[in-house]
């Protein structure tokens, strides 16, 4: 008789009884927009020809360090817009890369007001990547540990076998509360 409130919470949640009211926040026009680029010069601004940096984890937050919104950019030349924001101070951090060197400030405290869209670049030098000998073997697999195609298709074969078995245990499960 344990299944018994799981069984019934699930239950209710398909009906949408036990879902949350939702919750109705003023919309707002705000919006801090952000833009990595490639500072091939290394100058700290982005010049005519500088491509969008793909790959970069853009993290906006609040000054104490909470973070509630993410992006990673991409090779769009349009900058990404984190929209709909409340006026406030939001802290705004481009993650860190063993593969670009920063050329501009990664980490910026912007205050909003109503009404604002703030556009925010981030340049980065992109670096070679540097692998050693034994980084390359790592990123290559062994082949003992491949398996076939005969293989693979065993172990497919016996998950869906284990998967049917505790489908029809959890049928049966059911079926004994209901009745």
């Amino acid at each position: 008789m344990r299944f018994v409130p799981a069984l019934l919470i699930i239950w209710l949640g398909f009906l949408g009884w036990a879902n949350p009211l939702p919750v109705h926040a003023q919309q707002s026009n705000n919006a801090i927009c952000v833009l990595a680029f490639a500072d091939d010069n290394r100058n700290g601004v982005r010049d005519g020809g500088e491509l969008p940096l793909p790959e970069i984890g853009v993290h906006l937050g609040l000054p104490d360090g909470l973070i509630f919104a993410t992006h990673i950019t991409t090779t769009q030349s349009s900058p990404f817009c984190f929209d709909g924001l409340p006026g406030g101070e939001y802290s705004l951090r481009f993650a860190e890369s063993v593969n670009h060197q920063p050329t501009t400030q990664n980490s910026v405290t912007i205050p909003v007001e109503n009404g604002q869209r703030i556009r925010v670049e981030f340049g980065a030098a992109p670096q070679a990547p540097i692998l050693t000998e034994d980084a390359q073997r790592l990123l290559q697999p062994a082949e003992e540990t491949r398996l076939a195609t005969s293989g693979r298709l065993l172990l497919a074969l016996l998950a869906a076998v284990v998967v049917m078995v505790l489908m029809v245990g959890f049928g049966a499960v059911v079926v004994s509360v209901l009745n």
